[in-house]
């Protein structure tokens, strides 16, 4: 199933996508998160 720019799901997709440049990938919150973890054990 595609999208198309008419749909309410383009522009979440757009926001999302965006989001996660500007936060960082999810393999450095995965990293951050198992530091902190291991630190507080």
């Amino acid at each position: 199933m595609g999208m198309t720019k008419e749909m309410p799901l383009h522009l979440f997709a757009g926001r999302i996508r965006n989001m996660r440049i500007y936060d960082g990938p999810s393999e450095v919150h995965r990293m951050v998160v198992a530091r902190n973890l291991m630190d507080t054990r």
